[in-house]
């Protein structure tokens, strides 16, 4: 088969979809020796990953990328012989396509919390994702939340839906140290739905009781709410207790894992969770919100707190920054069931949906 993929995502610094990419195609390059591979991406230039030779960029672009696929990106797939598409982002759909297409849905966010989203980008999701419906074949959801959600909101069946767990970005690492630990971490493109602005206020009240307490780091792009959070640092004067880091690389969110003493992902809204997972594969303890992809990944392992409930995310840093041997205990879990997602695992639960969207297509 000739399988083409939207691989826009991976250059440059990838977050969230980029990742999911990069490592996607690693794992499609360790089990498959046989398929060739069209990265397609909306770029001049090709500033992706080195892969092997089977692997060829293959440039789609005009203008804006949503003007790329709306009316290139079906040209150029029947032009380089694809036989399925695998749209790697929800909207990553053209209108108009002659090959059976498997799409990855990563979250419904922008349909489910629309005030939450500027309005033009909740409008071009809205229009895009008529394009995913109607032409998707197969749809790939990162989670089982993420699958009830296509079936329940977009009526899709869920004959035509397939989840497909993600896996952790960078190697696993070891234990985190025992001691001279330096932050407590937070991990995730600063917005309003990743809980920031609670879990300082939670970590506020902590130093203003006088509680014993690492630092803590917010480690994530910008998307709409630094400032606000900054503002809010300087408030509170924590300026020497709290750093906010924008985009960190593999190294450095490396360097972040190791040296953590606990993991702390506040989002009220996830269609996944894969820095609470990347934490997990270094052995450090998490406090997450309970949400269903969160326990999808942390099962019983981890601490759950309502999103965005102060007291109660006070309460559970400083139970847990308290009793050195729960902690050990959840480490030791969270290195075993973080080891149980893979990328190999993922790769080839993908390219068995390749497989499938081409038979179902004739």
């Amino acid at each position: 088969m000739r399988i083409a993929l939207e691989a826009t995502w991976v250059q440059g610094q990838p977050t969230g979809v980029g990742m999911y990419v990069r490592g996607l195609l690693s794992g499609l390059a360790e089990i498959d020796g046989e398929n060739e591979y069209l990265l397609l991406h909306s770029s001049r230039s090709w500033s992706g990953p080195d892969l092997p030779s089977r692997f060829e960029p293959v440039s789609y672009r005009l203008g804006k990328k949503s003007a790329a696929l709306a009316w290139r990106l079906g040209r150029v797939l029947k032009r380089h012989g694809a036989d399925v598409y695998h749209a790697t982002f929800t909207t990553d759909v053209p209108p108009r396509i002659d090959v059976p297409v498997c799409t990855t849905v990563h979250d419904l966010f922008p349909l489910t919390h629309g005030d939450q989203c500027g309005r033009l980008t909740g409008w071009l999701f809205r229009r895009m994702l008529r394009w995913t419906v109607s032409n998707t074949n197969l749809f790939i959801a990162n989670s089982r939340f993420v699958s009830r959600e296509i079936t329940r909101i977009l009526g899709v069946g869920a004959q035509r839906v397939v989840t497909v767990p993600l896996a952790p970005c960078l190697p696993p690492g070891p234990h985190p140290r025992e001691t001279g630990l330096d932050c407590l971490l937070c991990v995730g493109a600063v917005e309003p739905r990743k809980g920031q602005l609670p879990l300082l206020e939670a970590y506020a009240s902590l130093v203003r009781r006088g509680r014993p307490m690492p630092g803590l780091v917010f480690a994530g792009p910008d998307r709409g709410d630094a400032r606000r959070l900054l503002r809010r640092i300087e408030e509170l004067q924590l300026g020497g207790k709290v750093r906010r880091l924008s985009y960190v690389s593999d190294r450095q969110r490396e360097e972040l894992y190791r040296n953590a003493s606990l993991f702390l992902m506040p989002s009220s809204y996830e269609g996944f969770g894969l820095p609470m997972l990347e934490a997990m594969s270094y052995g450090l303890p998490v406090v997450c919100s309970d949400i269903p992809p969160l326990r999808e990944i942390g099962v019983g392992g981890v601490v759950y707190v309502e999103p965005g409930n102060v007291a109660q995310w006070s309460e559970a840093i400083s139970s847990l920054m308290g009793d050195e041997a729960r902690r050990t205990t959840m480490s030791r879990f969270a290195v075993e069931r973080a080891g149980q997602f893979t990328w190999k695992a993922c790769a080839c639960k993908t390219l068995e949906c390749y497989e499938r969207a081409v038979k179902r297509r004739h």
